[in-house]
């Protein structure tokens, strides 16, 4: 039995884990080695029949103290977790009760625990990043981005100042655009900071960050600044985007003189994400600020081309009014020359007229882009309408249009007739005006994937296909080295803003010598099958 007892104890001083034995006056009966650690018996000293509470460390008395008091009248297993200061360790303890005695059970659990403390920092840190990037994608003022970033930050880092500088290139300075923790007198003393000038300034001049910690004890000339507010430590870093850079942001604390290296890792991948959201957002603002710019060019422009042409219009409409009577007067005719000439000025002023309407059409369709009364209208009448508008085109030039279409089958879309007609004939006066005498000019329709798509075809001279994009632009018009075509170039402009307006497209196939085809779509509103 002896020898059985003497193999238990030996088995007992083996194991890692600490092994107290007590009895009912919670005296101690046995303790392994493990055990003498955490008690600190020294080797020698008679420990048996000694109450616990004279060998125990006084930094976990109480707790222990505690947990026996429980055990003893629960009879119920009992756990804890303790940390000793002293010696910089975490210990799991465990008390098994029975009637007569108890078993303290000690496991030294500071590798399990520094594991856990870097898992819970890893989870912190991508908790923090996690926010942080929700904050940025959900804000589009900078200010705002900032405030809530630095909001998130102070409540995981314990900071309470910071500060955004965004670098001004014109003036080469860097600009106080946000700040907490500054009183607003200093605000104003640092809203400006040249390149090299305190700590953002510096790290603006190197594009390197700056960390310093106990400023209080320092006498650095560039940490004056933030010295006076009492910070205690900083860290400034560049914000740079794709090799861009943006600004500076800082963060300090007054309360604490260094930052741990969790910190210092994790600010660095925040300001990333700042800087590349703040390019964003600049980047959104110069093109809004771009276009608004180019509007409010555009409707001068459109307002120079209505007042010129109301202004050009007026008097030319005088005219041709006295011209025509003039040319007309039966009691005081002119002589054959003189009616030669009159023609002459009429003819030319009529083309000016010509111009300066289709100069004013173009202002007004800028001015007119969302003045469209859309409504479900018939095509095949507007088309025929248009056919017929230009027969007496057809017949000086002697040439012969090819229509086989339906106009009853052809569906409705949902359109403006005016624009409608505007765009129809513009398509088949340009058909005529490029076509040779005694040609041939083709109208056809085709119902494709719910889409109404009208072909107007001619064989004349063509268009080449470099210029195919620019026969849209306003006043642009086709050179031919031997045919004098008139025009103002206004036509296709406004087809293609009137085409567009209703949701369709136009284009163009051509080829020089070959002929043009022009093919304009609209959204088939209903037909007949």
């Amino acid at each position: 039995m002896k020898i059985e007892e003497d193999h238990t104890i030996k088995m007992l001083q083996r194991i890692a884990e600490g092994i107290i034995c007590l009895n009912q006056d919670e005296e101690i009966v046995f303790v392994n080695e493990a055990g003498k650690g955490f008690l600190q018996i020294p080797d020698g000293l008679e420990f048996q029949g000694k109450a616990i509470w004279e060998l125990i460390r006084p930094e976990v008395r109480e707790e222990l103290y505690s947990m026996m008091a429980k055990s003893k009248s629960t009879l119920q297993t009992i756990h804890s977790e303790i940390y000793l200061t002293s010696l910089s360790k975490w210990i799991d303890c465990t008390i098994y009760p029975s009637a007569e005695n108890s078993v303290i059970m000690i496991k030294n659990i500071t590798a399990i625990k520094s594991v856990e403390e870097a898992f819970r920092k890893k989870n912190l840190r991508l908790t923090i990043l996690s926010e942080t990037t929700s904050q940025l994608l959900s804000k589009d003022n900078p200010k705002d981005i900032l405030d809530s970033l630095f909001n998130e930050l102070s409540l995981y880092l314990n900071l309470d100042t910071f500060f955004n500088y965004i670098y001004d290139e014109k003036v080469n300075k860097l600009k106080l655009m946000n700040s907490s923790g500054v009183p607003e007198a200093m605000k104003r003393e640092i809203e400006w900071l040249n390149i090299g000038e305190a700590v953002c300034g510096k790290v603006a001049e190197t594009k390197e960050k700056i960390v310093k910690e106990n400023i209080d004890q320092s006498d650095e000339e560039c940490l004056q600044i933030i010295k006076n507010i009492g910070i205690k430590a900083y860290a400034c870093y560049p914000l740079i985007s794709f090799g861009k850079f943006i600004g500076t942001l800082s963060f300090g604390s007054t309360a604490r003189a260094a930052f741990s290296d969790e910190e210092l890792n994790l600010i660095p991948v925040i300001c990333s994400h700042v800087a590349i959201t703040l390019e964003r957002i600049f980047f959104i603002s110069k093109l809004k600020f771009e276009k608004e710019e180019a509007e409010k060019a555009n409707r001068t422009k459109s307002d120079f081309l209505s007042m010129m042409s109301h202004e050009l219009r007026n008097p030319l409409n005088s005219i041709l009014g006295f011209g025509q009577i003039l040319y007309e007067d039966e009691h005081d005719p002119l002589s054959k020359e003189q009616s030669k000439k009159l023609k002459r000025i009429l003819n030319s002023s009529r083309q000016l007229l010509t111009l300066i309407n289709d100069t004013l059409n173009v202002a007004k369709a800028e001015y007119q882009l969302n003045d469209i009364l859309a409504k479900p209208i018939q095509v095949g009448p507007v088309l025929m309408d248009c056919i017929n508008m230009v027969q007496s085109q057809l017949t000086n030039k002697q040439i012969t249009l090819l229509c086989n279409v339906d106009f009853t089958q052809l569906p409705l879309v949902l359109a403006d007739s005016k624009r409608l007609q505007i765009i129809l004939l513009n398509l088949l006066t340009n058909a005529i005006k490029f076509s040779n005498n005694q040609g041939t000019i083709k109208v056809t329709c085709n119902i494709q994937e719910y889409l109404l798509e009208i072909s107007i075809e001619d064989f004349g001279i063509g268009i080449p296909k470099k210029e195919h994009e620019r026969i849209f632009e306003p006043f642009y018009r086709i050179f031919h080295p031997t045919l004098n075509i008139e025009g103002t170039g206004i036509g296709l402009s406004l087809v293609k803003q009137f085409i567009e307006q209703l949701h369709g497209k136009v284009r163009v196939e051509s080829e020089p010598g070959i002929g043009s085809c022009f093919k304009i779509s609209l959204p088939a509103y209903l037909w007949k099958k």
